[in-house]
């Protein structure tokens, strides 16, 4: 899809995106260049997407997450949390790359970002009732450095889903928190939940587990596509959202909708 962007008002903005190798990060990458921002991408791996700077990073690497912060320049408008591992990955991997490494690189970021700059970050409707375990997740929240959260994470690994809910809900927790702090600086957060999403990562959840995608609840009766979830992204990290910070919002096609008026079950 094509578009001139000017609705959302990217043209001249500096917007650094993670996950850009593939699926949402790569959808979103692509979005935001369209749209007229100045697009840095990091990744692990290399990304075949337009971008005017790439950045290989690892988010499971403390020194490596201090070099990509320094490379992205001291200013940036918005920065776009897409990367993630699958419940499947190991579970002390799901922890930094969903949670302990995205903190990191984002306060790192944070002075770069001035009056007016956003973060967005991609938690998962698996974690849709992150309330109901804010207790274990403040635990892991106040854990003040990367090595210190590491730790926490090795000590505490649980089963995949678990882990992947853990991660995903201390994004939405973490998310809450920050909202508060920056809000009277003029820096917003907040985070996209995506339902099932045509993606890599979702052929990594087939294998593990084949009938996965069968038995999951859609009541739109089909998965999202990479650049359904990169439109809300594009929104949420713009100037026209400016009132918006501190939110969690669901891009699942109904199912926490459906899931909490008891209409589906998990």
């Amino acid at each position: 899809m094509t578009t001139t962007g000017h609705e959302l008002g990217y043209q001249g903005r500096s917007v650094a995106v993670t996950g850009v190798a593939s699926g949402i990060g790569e959808a979103t990458a692509r979005l935001l260049g369209e749209l007229g921002a100045e697009v840095v991408g990091l990744d692990i791996a290399a990304a075949a997407v337009p971008l005017d700077r790439f950045i290989p990073f690892d988010l499971r690497d403390e020194e490596s997450i201090a070099h990509a912060a320094t490379a992205v320049g001291p200013r940036l408008d918005a920065l776009f949390h897409c990367a993630g591992q699958p419940q499947t990955a190991p579970g002390l991997d799901v922890l930094l790359t969903g949670f302990v490494g995205l903190r990191e690189l984002t306060e790192r970021l944070r002075p770069a970002l001035q009056s007016g700059g956003a973060v967005t970050c991609v938690a998962s409707t698996a974690a849709y009732a992150w309330q109901s375990q804010l207790e274990r997740i403040r635990l892991l929240l106040a854990q003040p450095t990367f090595a210190q959260a590491a730790e926490w994470c090795r000590n505490n690994i649980g089963t995949d889903g678990e882990n992947y809910a853990l991660a995903k809900g201390a994004v939405s927790a973490y998310t809450a928190e920050r909202s508060f702090a920056w809000a009277r600086e003029g820096v917003r957060i907040n985070c996209v939940s995506p339902g099932p999403t045509e993606t890599p990562m979702t052929e990594e959840f087939r294998k593990s587990e084949p009938d996965y995608m069968n038995r999951l609840p859609m009541p739109m009766g089909r998965m999202a596509a990479p650049e359904e979830q990169a439109w809300v992204f594009a929104f949420l990290g713009s100037p026209r959202a400016s009132f918006v910070t501190g939110s969690t919002v669901y891009v699942d096609g109904g199912y926490v909708a459906a899931l909490t008026m008891g209409h589906v079950t998990r």
